[in-house]
Parts: structure tokens; sequence; C-alpha cells
């Protein structure tokens, strides 16, 4: 995590077993949604900076096993992943 301001790093988030491929916010709870290459969805609280749940897609996509975004709609409190087609998570927090 990095300070717009300073431009300095204000902590380290550590969870992730592979590169980050996308990141998305929901501001409403203050809570940073993170993907991975490996398919798995981890939800940070950015106050504490902890990990707060993670989840893991284990649908096998054809013709390539990958998700490429993550993305998350306020109004109906959905995380949306995409492959070759969108996938709705719905959660409560």
């Amino acid at each position: 995590m990095w300070d717009p301001f300073t431009f300095r790093a204000i902590t380290k988030l550590y969870g992730h077993n592979t590169s980050i491929l996308d990141l998305t916010l929901n501001d409403e709870r203050s809570h940073l949604i993170s993907l991975s290459s490996d398919k798995c969805v981890k939800i940070w609280d950015t106050w504490t900076y902890a990990s707060i749940q993670t989840l893991f897609d284990k649908v096998c996509y054809r013709p390539e096993d990958r998700l490429t975004a993550v993305h998350f709609d306020n109004i109906t409190n959905t995380i949306l992943l995409t492959s070759r087609k969108i996938n709705m998570w719905h959660f409560k927090t």
C-alpha cells in the first residue's frame, strides 16, 4: 500500500502465493479486493491492513483455466470475476 501524497510505502499486504492480476475497491466498507493468478480472491480491510476473507474459484474454465479481472458492484454487493464469461459471487460482509 502506497501513500499517494508522500510516495512512500505504508505497509505490505501478505497472503497471496502468486502474482496479483487485478484490484478493486468496496468504498462503502473500506475493503480492497485482490485477484491473483491462482484464482484466489482476498478481501482486505484498508484501515487495519488485515485479510478479512479468502475465496478460491474452483471452476475450471475452458480452454484456459484462468481469471482476468475482478470488479465489485456496490448496488448488488457482488464480486464480478471475468474469464471468457462473467461470473458473479454474492456475499454478505
